[in-house]
């Protein structure tokens, strides 16, 4: 028989627990709410203090840096800590602490006489109670007492550390619209990077300072007039600058302040061929010129930077690109069908002598030259191709091997660790690194995709400096640690 009052009283049971559950599964979903609330947070903070302590080690490897570029000998050996003033770093104690709670540590190790390994440790205590550590990690040298090598050669003192074949851009700069660079050579804090422009009005010689690479900052700049500049050479604390301008295919720029460069001089040359390529050493300056002139090497003594005089001049049949330079010889490379790689003796600069040309029997263009002690030469023709020779006999070179880049070799610099840097015009590997540890099986290390061909490459303080054929014309790259 049915009972309403009984229904009822177990009705209402039924409702009470039903509340009962319904009340825990709220508390539980809140708590399940609140902890990952929390969780999201404390992940939030823990991110947020290893991005600041991340800075602090950056930041670390930039004093140190600046404190190099002041004086070689205060980046000594130990262990340091770190403290600004005005906008002047330099070590204090053996750690800093930045915020209250990152303790932040520079050691410098001695790599050789002219280089120091830098590392910059960051502990600090997370907020999730734990130990937490970041660094970062350079090699730094003494470039003020390096030589200075020369331009289109190989850096035979120069050692490139790290990881190269996983190269990363540090950083880049731009020289305006309407600007394409051409080449770029490099003195340390400064890089110089040369460019053509459709209008005279644009300036054609750009002064960046590099001393932190990630920010290139333009100084100064330099406008020749028409034409711009196609190479550049550098030579002590004076800057050569081949130019199609034809009132002034030689200029002659005075470096010693870079933020004050400026033209000390300039030769008019014969004919109206533009000047392609140039390179100064110890005194004199080759200029290679376009074929049609009258000499397409001419050398001029410049003991006198601002009024260079004449010592040789040779004729060529074919464009002068490129020039490299052993001890002994001047190699020039030309357009010529015939006299791929001439060699000139410069035992005495004040009496160049002829050696004689070489003829590679490949019927291409030469447009790149390196040399590599103690008889190495790499040149890069518009095939693509990187060859080896043996330049043991300049007048009966040996050909050892050659390596296909896919583009033309505009460029190509090596450096001691077996290593080529190759500016190119190909269009997904504008900037090649090669292996040469074995130069009878050359092989690709590394590549980078820049948006125009690569025209210019030179080397300094384990980063690599590059030219390219746009206005956002520097590219500045180094290895990972």
């Amino acid at each position: 028989m049915f009972h309403p009052m009984a229904w009822s009283s177990g009705r209402r049971g039924q409702s009470s627990v039903e509340v009962m559950i319904a009340l825990a599964l709220f508390v539980l979903l809140t708590m399940a709410a609140f902890t990952l609330f929390g969780t999201a947070l404390s992940q939030d903070a823990l991110s947020r203090q290893r991005q600041a302590a991340q800075n602090l080690a950056q930041e670390g490897q930039e004093a140190a840096r600046q404190i190099r570029n002041t004086d070689w000998d205060a980046l000594a050996v130990g262990t340091h800590g770190l403290v600004l003033n005005g906008n002047v770093w330099s070590f204090s104690g053996s750690e800093d602490v930045q915020d209250g709670i990152y303790h932040r540590s520079v050691v410098v190790i001695a790599v050789g006489d002219d280089a120091r390994e830098v590392v910059v440790t960051v502990q600090w205590t997370s907020a999730g109670g734990g130990n937490a550590v970041a660094s970062a990690t350079s090699r730094l040298t003494h470039w003020q007492g390096l030589p200075l090598p020369l331009a289109s050669n190989c850096r035979s003192t120069f050692s490139a550390t790290g990881d190269w074949s996983n190269p990363v851009v540090l950083g880049s700069a731009d020289i305006g619209s309407g600007n394409q660079g051409t080449d770029i050579a490099v003195k340390l804090p400064y890089a110089f990077v040369s460019g053509v422009a459709a209008s005279a009005s644009k300036p054609d010689l750009f002064v960046f300072d590099v001393s932190n690479p990630a920010a290139p900052t333009l100084v100064t700049s330099v406008d020749i007039g028409s034409g711009g500049i196609n190479s550049l050479s550098l030579s002590g604390n004076t800057l050569y600058a081949a130019s199609p301008n034809d009132g002034k295919e030689l200029i002659v720029f005075d470096v010693t302040t870079p933020t004050s460069t400026a033209s000390i001089g300039s030769v008019n040359m014969s004919g109206s061929a533009n000047a392609l390529s140039v390179l100064a050493s110890d005194g004199w300056v080759a200029v290679g010129r376009a074929e049609g002139s009258s000499s397409e090497i001419v050398i001029y003594s410049v003991s006198n930077p601002a009024s260079p005089v004449v010592e040789a001049s040779y004729g060529i049949s074919g464009d002068i690109n490129d020039f490299a330079v052993s001890a002994t010889n001047l190699y020039a490379v030309s357009e010529s069908a015939s006299q791929d790689i001439t060699t000139i003796d410069m035992t005495d600069p004040a009496n160049p002598s002829l050696v004689g040309s070489f003829d590679l029997h490949d019927g291409l263009a030469d447009i790149s030259i390196a040399f590599q002690d103690p008889n190495t030469i790499f040149t890069g023709n518009v095939d693509g191709k990187i060859i080896v020779l043996d330049s043991t006999n300049p007048t009966d070179m040996t050909i050892v091997d050659e390596y296909n880049t896919q583009g033309n070799v505009n460029d190509i610099l090596c450096v001691v660790n077996n290593l080529i840097f190759a500016g190119t015009t190909n269009s997904n590997k504008e900037f090649q690194i090669l292996n040469i540890s074995d130069l009878l099986n050359i092989t690709e290390y590394a590549s980078l995709n820049f948006p125009q061909m690569a025209t210019g490459v030179d080397f300094a303080d384990n980063n690599i400096y590059v030219s390219v054929r746009s206005n956002d014309a520097l590219r500045i790259l180094t290895s990972t640690p």
